[in-house]
């Protein structure tokens, strides 16, 4: 039976892995909100896919840090399957079904059921958080949220939610790649590059001695002024 508890991960064979967050497949306002370069959802839609199979082969791991779409109810069970991959792991997002929007001590019959459905739908495994061990043997901890140290001034939500920073890396996405690095997060969102990040990027990101690393759209945002999120 494919897992959906937290658990600590290693992988060793031939696959190669992956990472993204925060496609949003459908989401018309994603467009305008993180600078992209599509005409309509059409356009979005077709060119994700496209990116993303010729990135993923039919045999590599996808480790997706949450918000696949605007509605979980119709991507997750149309599309999903068009996506190469033959390991897909979701890290759940605010906008994907399984998501804990309170804290408490573990997760309702509601939400492992709805867990149980996006598993379903052909995720192998699904969870809020996940620490795995990448090739070089570092472990990371995986999130759809970032440490809200660093981040006040932009999001406020979720505050009993976001992750304790305890000296790991975190891989995470939500800010739709606001930053590509900042200190000890990194955020992989789509949007940063308009693509996928390899297990040897991540790496290299990490091993990176510059402490900040700004996204393509870095500028757009301050430029933009958003403004803060606090619900």
């Amino acid at each position: 039976m494919r897992a959906i508890a937290m658990s600590i991960m290693v992988i060793r064979n031939n696959m190669t892995r992956f990472f993204t967050s925060d496609t949003h497949f459908s989401h018309r306002n994603v467009i305008p909100y993180c600078d992209r370069p599509y005409k309509d959802i059409e356009e979005m839609n077709s060119e994700m896919t496209r990116i993303w199979n010729e990135t993923v082969k039919p045999e590599d791991e996808i480790i997706f840090l949450g918000d696949l779409d605007i509605n979980p109810k119709r991507f997750h069970r149309d599309s999903l399957h068009t996506l190469n991959g033959i390991k897909k792991l979701l890290i759940v997002g605010n906008h994907d079904l399984g998501f804990e929007h309170i804290k408490t001590r573990g997760p309702s019959q509601k939400i492992l059921a709805e867990r149980q459905k996006l598993v379903d739908f052909g995720w192998e495994e699904v969870c809020q958080r996940k620490i795995i061990t990448l090739k070089n043997g570092q472990a990371v901890l995986l999130s759809h949220l970032p440490f809200l140290e660093g981040n006040e001034e932009f999001d406020l939500r979720y505050k009993d939610l976001r992750p304790k920073d305890e000296g790991l890396v975190i891989i995470h996405g939500h800010q739709h790649a606001r930053y590509i690095k900042s200190g000890q997060q990194i955020d992989v969102g789509f949007d940063g590059k308009l693509g996928l990040y390899s297990e040897d990027e991540i790496i290299e990101l990490i091993n990176d001695p510059r402490e900040n690393i700004e996204s393509r759209i870095t500028e757009f945002y301050k430029q933009s002024k958003p403004r803060v999120l606090e619900k």
